[in-house]
């Protein structure tokens, strides 16, 4: 089409006729939410694919097939669609644990342009997530690489997930770095400055941890500031200020209850797996 302010649907619904439908751009969740409301949706041809399979990913993992399914058939009309449409496939793979197809897709995708940088990304990350330890290194290989032709320095997600990997690896000056790395490129990039606060947490720089935590919820959002009160918490605990563990678990779950709890199995909260306070604080979903 060449109106680039709408977006056109040829849909099949079951009990209706095959339709030709026209939404917005900038209205395209609600818009398409309030047209498949109930239905089962089946896409035939799409003039835009990424856009529409991106709504569903963003929608959560019950929408990874329907998205799946946009994608599939898609005709990848230009290179640009072909790329991103191949970079997101391998996204969902790696969220449904399909690593190896996942690979395949995100070096397609990379093989579709070699600077595609959040492909690359995407790559290290599933590479990150693999269960082989094997793929560790190579994931840090592949995004130092992706770092090094980053020539402006704009993207920040490579430092960041480059940073996941050495916090795995045990690496946590180098784990620091990239993520200091990532704010350079973004200031306010609260996911970064929380990881900070995490892996000194983890070499036992408490006061410091806090300290970034803390410093960290400027301008945050509040999903944001309930990740850095759980990480302020834990170093509180380990400070052996009990009260104030409290505090920003309870400042946590009031900002974003799902943030402590998808964390529950890990230290320091599996060890108040009896305490009547803290199974108060975080709720029914806590694993007894």
């Amino acid at each position: 089409t060449t109106d680039q302010n709408r977006i056109y649907l040829t849909l099949n619904i079951t009990g209706q006729k095959t339709k030709r439908f026209s939404v917005k751009s900038s209205n395209l969740n609600s818009d398409i939410d309030k047209l498949v409301k109930g239905a089962s949706l089946e896409v035939l041809r799409v003039t835009d694919p990424a856009t529409l399979a991106y709504h569903y990913y963003r929608q959560g993992p019950q929408y990874f097939t329907k998205a799946l399914k946009v994608i599939e058939r898609s005709e990848f009309s230009s290179t640009k669609d072909r790329k991103w449409l191949l970079n997101l496939k391998g996204r969902i793979l790696t969220s449904k644990n399909e690593y190896f197809n996942a690979f395949s897709s995100l070096i397609k995708a990379i093989k579709e342009d070699y600077e595609f940088l959040s492909a690359y990304n995407n790559l290290g990350i599933a590479l990150y997530n693999h269960p082989s330890t094997s793929t560790d290194t190579l994931a840090v290989r592949l995004l130092s690489f992706a770092n090094s032709i980053d020539s402006k320095s704009t993207y920040r997600y490579s430092r960041y997930s480059l940073g996941k990997v050495y916090t795995k690896l045990g690496h946590y000056d180098s784990a620091i770095m990239s993520y200091e790395n990532a704010t350079k490129i973004d200031p306010n990039y609260a996911l970064a400055k929380n990881n900070v606060a995490y892996v000194l947490r983890l070499m036992g720089e408490y006061d410091k941890s806090t300290t970034i935590a803390l410093n960290a919820m400027f301008n945050a959002t509040d999903k944001n500031k309930a990740l850095l009160w759980s990480t302020w918490a834990e170093s509180k605990y380990y400070l052996g200020q009990v009260d104030s563990f409290y505090y920003g678990i309870r400042k946590s779950v009031s900002l974003n209850s799902k943030t402590v709890q998808n964390y529950l199995k890990d230290e320091p909260y599996s060890c108040f797996k009896n305490d009547e306070i803290f199974n108060k604080l975080i709720g029914d979903n806590y694993e007894k």
